[in-house]
């Protein structure tokens, strides 16, 4: 039985693309463009920006439980059996 822990958004950003699962469904594109607009702009505005792409990663959490087929794809791509999903120590999705 292999596990998949995700830590945190970047851990989750990284995977998805690094297994190209955004461009197996286009459920991950809020995500990636909340994430990827962390780094851009003013400093002042970051914490904003990163709060955005949290809310973004707990709404691909509520979708995983109600999409077992988005589910499916990520264990497929990383050959796992099961997944967990965290931010901030806590424990979001288990499946």
């Amino acid at each position: 039985m292999r596990i998949k822990i995700f830590d945190g958004i970047r851990d989750f950003y990284n995977f998805i693309n690094d297994h190209e699962i955004t461009d197996m469904t286009p459920t991950f594109g809020p995500f990636i463009t909340a994430y990827d607009a962390i780094s851009v702009g003013c400093g002042c505005t970051r914490k904003a920006r990163v709060q955005v792409a949290v809310d973004r990663y707990r709404d691909i959490v509520s979708l995983l439980q109600v999409d077992t087929d988005i589910l499916e794809k990520i264990k497929i791509q990383g050959q796992f059996s099961e997944i967990q999903i965290y931010q901030d120590g806590t424990l979001f999705f288990k499946g």
